[in-house]
């Protein structure tokens, strides 16, 4: 196993602490265990806005 500073439970907090993934778009999606193409492309997104200062609308 690899030794990760971040566990499964706290991966969440730790992505939308360092800006990758906004709240309201997180909190948009109704079901994780079964994302829509829409909610997919929010996560893209913004992933896209964070690395490379892209804003997709």
């Amino acid at each position: 196993m690899a030794n990760l500073s971040v566990t499964p439970e706290s991966a969440l907090d730790e992505v939308v602490s360092k800006g990758w993934l906004a709240e309201t778009t997180l909190s948009d999606i109704e079901d994780s265990q079964e994302l829509k193409v829409g909610e997919v492309f929010s996560l893209v997104r913004d992933l896209m806005e964070f690395y490379v200062g892209k804003v997709y609308s």
